[in-house]
């Protein structure tokens, strides 16, 4: 019989947060924000969104790979907001149901090579492939008291844990905002890299959706503002059998260039941002605009400007912190004689120092309660 030795399956342990940080640069970002705890009071793993409870007798169950393959499984449960989400749904049914959801997701990523593994005994099933965890949990039995069991590892319910940066017992809102936050950051972090598979770049725009439809939206708007600068001769196919001729806006020609400036001032904080960023590739997602431009303003446009074409990955480079004026963006583009087609001044408009009304629409989406704008159109966002 082997004697299990507690210091060395530690060791072993640590060892592979290392080599995921060496390895797996998306999930290593998200792996280092949680506070590492070794006890023998779980019996395999778990997380609550601030610590990773980690039992050394089940680290010395498996191999290395499976190691690391875990420590994937509990980031997963963080990023895709678990521990905050079950409410008061079935606690066991919860942990089976989330558990099916992400080791699908993990099993395709380890079959585009990466080098991970699931222990056995992990849930895994193909018939899931594709549901969300509360489609999958719809559809399961209720366990036997005391039962539910088994996995390879477990999300504990957040919102009462202290986060231990700051001291802070965070609510549930809280934690989402930290981890949609921390999700988006590490996301761009392996894209600049050029290390971001495929299948985790979609899952990560899939939780960080954008909350505005802005084909829709931009195309009413557009239509509404600018429909003479259009080649009414090529109206979007999709409307024609209502009798609806209007411009398809999805092309390069009818798109031509979309301005978006991003409120970078000392009110905004790291949540806000991440939701900003999640509408700028939504925007640049549904559009393809011929050219992104965009530009980070506080009390003045910080330089240089980003530009993205249509088929480049847009990467978030704020910059700023201070005051709040709206006007340096627009005086900005007079000065450079450039004329979008449109600009959006994501914000939550809390400042002053309006300009004269430009020569194109812009379209003011907000994060707040505030009524004020000089010109333009207003749309509400999560408020």
């Amino acid at each position: 019989m082997t004697t299990f030795n507690r210091d060395e399956q530690i060791k072993r342990a640590e060892k592979q947060i290392v080599e995921c940080v060496l390895t797996e640069h998306f999930f290593s970002c998200l792996l280092l924000e949680l506070t590492r705890s070794y006890t023998d009071e779980i019996p395999t793993m778990a997380t609550d969104g601030v610590r990773l409870l980690i039992n050394p007798e089940f680290v010395s169950t498996l191999d290395d790979a499976e190691i690391r393959g875990v420590f994937v499984h509990e980031v997963l449960h963080n990023a895709l907001g678990h521990p905050w989400r079950k409410g008061d749904r079935n606690h066991q049914k919860c942990n089976m149901a989330m558990d099916y959801a992400i080791n699908l997701e993990i099993d395709h990523y380890i079959n585009t090579g990466a080098r991970l593994a699931l222990p056995k005994g992990a849930r895994l099933d193909q018939k899931y492939r594709g549901m969300s965890w509360e489609q999958i949990y719809a559809g399961l039995p209720d366990p036997p008291e005391g039962g539910g069991g088994g996995g390879v590892g477990e999300v504990l319910a957040g919102g009462h844990t202290k986060d231990d940066a700051t001291g802070k017992t965070l609510t549930n809102e809280e934690m989402a905002a930290k981890w949609k936050g921390k999700m988006a950051q590490a996301a761009q972090a392996a894209r600049m890299q050029g290390k971001l598979p495929a299948g985790i770049a979609r899952l990560v725009d899939d939780t960080l959706a954008p909350k505005i439809p802005w084909r829709d939206v931009l195309r009413r708007f557009l239509t509404d503002t600018v429909r003479n600068d259009y080649d009414w001769m090529k109206p979007d196919r999709r409307f024609l059998p209502d009798d609806i001729y209007i411009p398809d806006i999805g092309d390069e020609e009818a798109a031509g260039e979309v301005v978006v400036v991003v409120d970078t001032s000392g009110s905004i904080d790291d949540k806000l941002l991440s939701e900003f960023f999640a509408e700028i590739r939504g925007i640049h997602r549904d559009l393809k605009p011929s050219n992104l431009r965009i530009m980070y303003c506080d009390a003045q446009v910080h330089e240089p400007v980003d530009e993205f074409g249509p088929d480049d990955t847009v990467i978030a480079n704020p910059k700023g912190g201070g005051g709040t004026s709206f006007a340096p963006p627009f005086r900005w583009l007079e000065e450079n004689h450039i004329n979008p087609k449109a600009l959006v001044y994501l914000t939550d408009l809390y400042g002053d120092h309006w300009d004269k009304i430009p020569g194109f629409p812009v379209l003011w989406a907000c994060w707040s309660n505030e009524e004020t704008i000089p010109f333009g159109e207003l749309v509400r966002v999560g408020v």
